[in-house]
């Protein structure tokens, strides 16, 4: 009897971590490794804006962040299970417009973006992962994609007051700037649209984390926002730039990406572990058991003995 009881417990383990997995796994999220390393976070000089000083080192270990800002149909499936709010439908909003869900959502506030963090298996990423991510890691650029000055070529953004989303006056698709991808492959890390940390936000750096974590002792009413959006001008597409509003705000200008630990690897399987041993190895295969052996039309019989 405690055999069946043990049985069942295992049954019932399985479907509700599979229930689990697949609630996370109903949206598809391309994710892109950010290889751990040291950068200087801020400005310095002339020129550097207060709220981007004291320049400083910051070591970030490795992580993993989605590939492209979240978009409009990944949102959905949020908001389709139950777990996400529905962004607001007002005028500029993406919501609601069939032609548009492979733009970036936005008009969501800080609250909305983490509940989607949360339930896709993520989180929001620190400010100090951010720019180190934008800046493409240990290269350091001011830029994504180097120290080009931005332009239409390389990000959604406004060229000239006439010419705000590279024309559009809105948003695009996500991914339609390639030539703007980090080093490591992330895209509309400048431009398309702002995006939420997870950081309350400090005026300065004073005193701020060296490690790459966030800052998540509230010091202010605002949560921080990285990267330009359609409507910025090239001085504001710079990786080091940042912008602050209230957690509930939601605009036209404001979505999010979302980062993640990087997935413990798997063991090796044991055939691997089994093949050219030398003598003086310390790893010895593992005997076979009787179930090896038993015939295919024994397996019935054997997990009949097993719940007995």
């Amino acid at each position: 009897m405690r055999r069946v009881f043990e049985f069942t417990l295992f049954v019932v383990a399985v479907f509700y971590s599979g229930s689990v997995f697949s609630q996370a796994a109903a949206v598809d999220i391309g994710w892109v490794q950010i290889p751990g390393g040291s950068f200087t976070m801020g400005s310095s000089g002339k020129g550097a804006e207060e709220d981007e000083t004291p320049a400083h080192k910051v070591n970030v270990p490795e992580f993993e962040m989605s590939k492209t800002p979240v978009d409009v149909d990944q949102y959905k499936a949020c908001v389709d299970a139950g777990v996400c709010e529905a962004p607001d439908t007002e005028e500029g909003c993406n919501w609601g417009k069939s032609d548009r869900g492979s733009h970036p959502i936005y008009c969501v506030d800080w609250e909305q973006a983490q509940a989607f963090a949360t339930w896709a298996g993520g989180r929001l990423p620190s400010e100090a992962e951010w720019e180190y991510a934008a800046r493409s890691a240990t290269r350091g650029w001011k830029y994504p994609w180097g120290n080009k000055r931005a332009n239409c070529s390389l990000a959604v953004m406004a060229e000239s007051s006439k010419r705000q989303g590279c024309g559009n006056d809105v948003t695009w698709p996500v991914c339609s700037k390639p030539k703007g991808n980090s080093a490591q492959g992330l895209r509309d890390m400048a431009g398309n649209v702002m995006e939420w940390v997870k950081d309350w936000h400090y005026y300065g750096y004073k005193g701020a984390p060296k490690d790459g974590s966030a800052r998540e002792v509230k010091g202010s009413p605002y949560k921080v926002c990285r990267g330009g959006f359609w409507g910025s001008y090239a001085k504001n597409m710079r990786a080091n730039v940042r912008e602050y509003y209230p957690p509930e705000f939601r605009e036209n200008f404001i979505g999010f990406r979302i980062a993640r630990p990087v997935p413990a690897k798997h063991p090796e399987p044991r055939d691997k572990l089994d093949g050219d041993l030398g003598p003086d190895s310390n790893v010895r295969p593992v005997p076979p058991s009787p179930q090896d052996f038993a015939p295919k039309n024994q397996s019935k019989k054997m997990f009949e003995t097993f719940i007995k």
